[in-house]
């Protein structure tokens, strides 16, 4: 996978006000402009806090995605974002664009929510607040066979499962079911997946089931410094990958699930390493039918934070409370200050990244 970094005059462009960001009248016609380069794109809804004034916005994460293209940021204002795709109504926010590199301004406020509850009470446990989209259920945000795209510094939650299954709250798709592999690079970093709904029946099919769900994909893959809790399945999924999944988890916390890691098929290069924890879970780990190999973590062309205005500052703690990390008060603004190669964003409740050898 390529890598991507943005340039000066890209960067002042989008300061400017200029097409990068369209306004939301013209959004509609956002793939229809020259585009030259990797862009940044701003999602804000303002449901929590005021979006950056004369900043035009996408009012939804989907539509950023939409109009984004191969190489593009998206940047997430803190707020809650009730997202039900249209196009794909089984999926919250459906990306199939490759490259794209999503990443929120603040881990606990910046909210993607499956729920019907408030902005002000986002992740509710209330049974009459839940959506299982007439029973069908909903995943949350599905990278379907788009290979090299990054989610980083934000929250998913509330979910769930129905007839048709689903009920993951992040999922890298290679296309599950098929056999075939259909992805390749992905990266994960400092994310919470959780819900906060138990019905009173233990049994019923409206549940969340997995936190953080990889399938169908050759990798280079890296999930790391993330929280998943509450799942009826596992915390961790990765699997379908046949012989070779490429794959690392690190530094990563799987608590309230019935599984911490699961894996189906999967084996070759695949690690779990530095975990923070798994806690509270029946079977820490279970995979099948190949072995899970301890072996350097696979590092690969997995990307890295770009060298320019993208990252987060204030609190990244997560919205659960089972978390221990505390949170403070967010100072996001516009544009967020730098990051640099191999470093975390700012305000991240950890205070390592994983390095990969000769970087």
């Amino acid at each position: 996978m390529r890598r991507l970094w943005l340039s000066g005059t890209a960067l002042a462009l989008a300061i400017a006000g200029s097409p990068v960001l369209a306004a939301s009248q013209a959004l509609a016609g956002a793939h229809s402009t020259p585009h030259h380069g990797p862009q940044v794109l701003l999602a804000c809804n303002g449901s929590t806090m005021p979006c950056p004034p004369g900043k035009p916005a996408f009012r939804t994460v989907q539509a950023a995605v939409d109009a984004a293209h191969p190489g593009d940021w998206i940047l997430i204002w803190p707020g809650v974002y009730h997202e039900k795709s249209a196009r794909w109504p089984t999926a919250g926010v459906w990306i199939g664009t490759p490259d794209l590199h999503i990443r929120g301004l603040d881990r606990s406020k910046v909210v993607i929510d499956g729920s019907d509850g408030p902005a002000s009470q986002p992740c509710p446990s209330g049974p009459k607040l839940q959506d299982t989209n007439g029973g069908v259920g909903r995943d949350g945000i599905v990278v379907r066979k788009a290979s090299g795209v990054t989610i980083e510094n934000l929250t998913v939650c509330d979910y769930l499962a129905g007839s048709g299954g689903h009920g993951n709250e992040i999922w890298w798709n290679g296309g599950d079911g098929s056999g075939v592999i259909g992805m390749g690079a992905y990266h994960g970093s400092y994310l919470t997946a959780t819900s906060l709904y138990g019905p009173a029946d233990i049994h019923s099919p409206h549940l969340a089931q997995y936190g953080i769900f990889v399938s169908n994909s050759r990798g280079p893959g890296l999930i790391d410094h993330s929280y998943a809790s509450n799942m009826a399945d596992a915390a961790y999924y990765i699997g379908a990958c046949q012989q070779e999944c490429h794959a690392a988890l690190t530094r990563d916390v799987g608590t309230n699930a019935a599984l911490g890691y699961s894996g189906t098929n999967s084996g070759g290069r695949l690690v779990i390493a530095d975990h923070g924890a798994w806690s509270r879970t029946t079977t820490r780990t279970s995979r099948s039918p190949r072995r899970v190999r301890t072996a350097r973590a696979a590092c690969g062309s997995v990307p890295r934070c770009a060298c320019s205005p993208l990252t987060t500052t204030g609190s990244t703690g997560t919205s659960s409370p089972e978390t221990a990390s505390s949170a403070t008060t967010p100072t996001a603004t516009w544009p967020p200050s730098g990051c640099c190669p191999n470093r975390r964003p700012r305000g991240t409740a950890s205070t390592a990244t994983t390095r990969c050898p000769g970087r």
